[in-house]
Parts: structure tokens; sequence; C-alpha cells
């Protein structure tokens, strides 16, 4: 989902506490943000821009909160400035980079552990299986990429350009030897 728009923003603010034990709440809650696309703004103020997809991720979310016996804030916001929604879409897109660029660098290290293992056909499956799962993982970041982030084509060129040298090395493995 690509939401494009900077004249004034809305924006999701949701703000929680949760009981210091068990820790694993913390994590399990950090994680279905971090899941959501929704940046850390400051503290533990989370911030994700306005639509009705992302309104009920946070409704969910505070709901669960609380009957985990934490309390959860939810609000729209619109900033005073426009200068504040820059620095707020500058957040965004710097991590929807740094998650593009792993996808890169995890797409490159597939080719070059397959170009090491060139000739073990399980091995190049096992690597076509991951390339699959590096694609799904992408489609999932290009919907919380809210901005249009820059390193969302180089990640897209960078799956596909391995799922091509892979492909070709699997089927060097599997054919027959050429006399």
């Amino acid at each position: 989902m690509l939401i494009v728009s900077i004249g004034r923003a809305r924006w999701l603010l949701l703000t929680y506490r949760l009981p210091p034990h068990p820790s694993r709440l913390r994590l399990a809650v950090w994680r279905r943000l971090k899941r959501s696309g929704a940046v850390l703004l400051d503290s533990s103020v989370w911030i994700l821009p306005f639509d009705a997809r992302n309104q009920e991720t946070f409704e969910w979310l505070a709901e669960e909160i609380e009957e985990a016996g934490g309390r959860a804030w939810g609000w729209t916001a619109e900033s005073l400035e426009t200068g504040q929604d820059q620095v707020v879409l500058g957040r965004f897109r710097r991590e929807m980079g740094n998650r593009y660029a792993l996808l890169v660098a995890a797409a490159r290290q597939l080719v070059r552990t397959a170009r090491r293992d060139d000739s073990n056909p399980l091995r190049l499956r096992r690597a076509l299986r991951q390339l699959g799962t590096l694609q799904r993982t992408l489609r999932l970041e290009n919907r919380r990429d809210y901005f249009g982030s820059p390193g969302r084509q180089l990640a897209e060129s960078a799956i596909a350009e391995a799922r091509r040298q892979v492909e070709r090395l699997a089927r060097s493995a599997t054919s027959p030897p050429k006399r």
C-alpha cells in the first residue's frame, strides 16, 4: 500500500504500558508494531499514517494490550507544521530502506552460496525455496512501504536477479553432462 500525499498528513499514534512480567508480552507487542510498519516516534509513541486498516491494527493491538493487563492509548493527529511531517516521512523511508537493504543482502548472499554449491541439486533447491521466502517477505515489506522508499526497486531487482541466477545454476546441475 502506498500512501503519498503531503500537505498536512493525518497520523495514528499509539502509546502503551505493559506489566513488567512476563517480558514476552513486550516482545510480542513490539513485533506486532514492527510488522504493521509502525515507526517509534519518541520514547513509547508509535506512529502510522492514518487509514482504516492501520486504525484497525492499532485498535486490535490496544485491546490485546489491555487484555494482558496493560494500558494503551490511541489518537489520530495532524502535525502543527509540515516540517514535522517531513521528519516523520524521513523516518518511515529510512526504516523501509533498512528493511529493503537486508533483503538485498540476503539475495546476494543466496547467490554466493548457490555458486559455491552449484553442483549440489539439493542445496540449489533449498536456495530456490529460500528465494521464495525472500519474495514473500518483499511483498510484505511492500505493503508496509507507505511512502515509497527508494530501496524498494533495488530489493525487487536484487531478488529477481538472484532467482534468475539460482534457476540457471539449478538447470545446469540437473542437466546431463555434455560429451
